[in-house]
């Protein structure tokens, strides 16, 4: 915090250089001359800004934020659509899954089913058959076709 309080004093203050001063080669600026040689220097401590310019700069701003109020609105607009098409697609993933569990579960209940019916063949082929339709739709729905 003092650090900072101490850089907004410094680039607060104004330029207090009135010399200019050149030694090997460098030149640099100095509130007290710094040899026998130094000229004084009359520096600008304004950067006069006429009425016109100011009522100028005010219209750019003006303007400036008229556009970035629409690029705002846009980006706000793009941001929605993005964020719905990412919900549909997460519903659909979330729908996927669901799907897939169901049907692992179908296939284990049939095999387990399968098991239980040791001596009535009808039984058994049908759960099986029942297994390897609930296996083949799972295959071919949650690893079949890539979107």
């Amino acid at each position: 915090m003092r650090y900072l309080l101490l850089i907004t004093l410094a680039v607060a203050t104004p330029c207090l250089a009135q010399y200019k001063c050149v030694e090997n080669g460098r030149t640099t600026y100095a509130e007290r001359p710094c040899s026998p040689g130094a000229t004084p220097v009359d520096l600008p401590r304004d950067n006069p800004v006429t009425a016109a310019e100011r009522e100028q700069a005010g219209e750019r701003l003006k303007r400036q934020q008229k556009v970035a109020a629409e690029i705002d609105t846009m980006n706000a607009v793009e941001q929605a659509r993005l964020q719905k098409i990412a919900n549909a697609a997460a519903a659909q993933d979330a729908r996927k899954k669901a799907r897939c569990a169901e049907l692992l579960k179908t296939a284990k209940g049939a095999q387990d089913e399968a098991q239980t019916y040791r001596y009535h063949q009808g039984l058994i082929d049908d759960a099986n058959r029942r297994k390897r339709e609930a296996e083949a739709a799972h295959f071919s729905e949650c690893y079949g076709t890539v979107r």
